[in-house]
């Protein structure tokens, strides 16, 4: 069995905020419940890797392919009878996402210099030295170097923007790249303090371009100098809970308790703060125009908490359901019936063709032809099908869009400004301002 460190790169950013949140997540973490959506993201990296290492010659051959996640491993689905996994085919927005990943990579590889680069992918790198749990790796999605930059890039293929500047996942792949190389050249490196260290993340379903921030090699070394008690305490923690659960010094609940396991099984801690958060919160909402910086800090606070509030929710609605169907009686509930899911054919599309002739239709009955999306009429320019100029005019002339919603999003968010008129005039996309501008 692989073994999987204590302290993942993946979750630095919660265990570094609260050093009991690594213990409590391998307590409560329940490996038979699916998450369908990190499937879906572990398909990505595979068919990623697939063209990384030449398995595959182009990822638009593997459109329509069947794969299920069994024991975080990638197989087709064909190949697993009897499975009882999710299905994710690989779609044409998959391919084109991991397309724009792989050439961003590809790319930033032809930057380095040519006779001191290497790169590697899904590259083991040994990280105990800044976590300091013992043997512990990491493996990371992308590292390249040579003797001037040291890059790491990691693919997110969800849908919530991931920044690059001061991600702590990413800079401990990096000080695991450092410390690969001490371990193999026995202490010696190429590198110096100035040596530029350069954080990549690709959201392919978020924004074209990738996220990037560069910093120094003497910033990262700093950094892991100030956060290694922290990390000592996260696993300090894990190895005596029965000593240390009793100090509240070990908690600390916030934003990052979101995907925290413990938070949607009881943390009495997080509770505590979320229960306070929202007596507060609700205090300040009114009428009174301005209101004070700490009032401000509140409503943030609250704010900050909006996506916890709403995996929490799923939690207790999904508990409500599994008491009923145990044979609890909740007073005020049934289970009942929601919407069913969209209409699709159970066979492949040959076997339907003659099955639906056998009945005596007609193939102009039964197939049609749509009309190419814009994403497929992009692509066909790139293949060099259809005229650039000419697809430029007709993308001009018929293609609309709805225009982009107006949110709340971080300061360093990648989201364009919007600017005060822009607010004034939406009153579709975005709650009710009146009086505020």
């Amino acid at each position: 069995m692989a073994y999987h460190a204590v302290l993942a790169p993946s979750s630095a950013h919660r265990y570094l905020e609260c050093a009991a949140s690594a213990y409590y997540n391998k307590k409560f973490d329940d490996k038979t419940v699916e998450n369908v959506a990190a499937d879906q993201g572990t398909v990505a990296h595979h068919i990623a890797y697939l063209w990384f290492t030449m398995q595959i010659d182009e990822i638009g051959d593997l459109q329509g392919n069947k794969y299920v996640v069994l024991n975080g491993e990638v197989l087709s689905a064909d190949e697993v009878p009897g499975h009882k996994g999710t299905v994710h085919v690989v779609d044409y927005q998959m391919v084109e996402g991991v397309k724009r990943y792989v050439v961003a990579v590809t790319n930033s590889y032809a930057d380095l210099d040519k006779e001191s680069s290497i790169i590697g992918f899904e590259l083991k790198v040994p990280i105990h030295t800044v976590t300091h749990e013992p043997n512990a790796k990491g493996t990371s999605d992308v590292v390249m170097f040579d003797k001037n930059r040291i890059e790491v890039h990691d693919l997110k293929y969800g849908f919530v923007e991931v920044m690059a500047r001061d991600n702590p996942q990413l800079k401990i792949y990096a000080l695991g790249t450092v410390q690969m190389l001490i371990e193999k050249y026995v202490g010696k490196h190429p590198f110096n303090n100035d040596t530029v260290i350069r954080s990549v993340i690709h959201q392919p379903r978020v924004k074209d371009a990738p996220d990037v921030f560069d910093y120094t090699l003497g910033e990262l070394l700093a950094w892991a100098k100030e956060k290694e008690d922290a990390f000592k305490r996260a696993y300090a923690f894990y190895l005596h809970p029965e000593v240390l659960e009793k100090s509240d010094f070990h908690y600390k609940p916030g934003e990052h308790c979101q995907y925290c396991n413990y938070a949607k099984n009881g943390c009495q801690h997080f509770l505590k703060h979320l229960s306070k958060a929202t007596v507060e919160a609700a205090e300040v909402i009114g009428d009174r125009i301005p209101i004070s910086n700490n009032e401000v800090l509140t409503l943030v606070r609250f704010h900050e908490l909006k996506d916890v509030i709403k995996t929490l929710s799923q939690r207790v609605e999904e508990e409500l359901v599994r008491r009923i169907v145990s044979g609890e009686e909740i007073p005020g509930y049934r289970l009942g019936k929601g919407r069913e899911g969209n209409r699709k054919w159970s066979l492949s599309d040959d076997e339907l063709k003659n099955e639906l002739l056998n009945l005596g239709m007609n193939e102009n009955q039964i197939i049609s032809e749509s009309i190419i999306s814009p994403a497929e009429m992009s692509a066909r320019v790139k293949q060099g099908l259809i005229d650039k100029a000419t697809a430029k005019v007709a993308e001009s002339m018929f293609i609309t869009r709805a225009p982009a919603s107006i949110k709340l999003v971080r300061e360093n968010s990648s989201a364009g400004e919007v600017s005060s008129e822009e607010v004034k005039g939406s009153s579709e996309n975005i709650m009710d301002v009146s009086g505020v501008l």
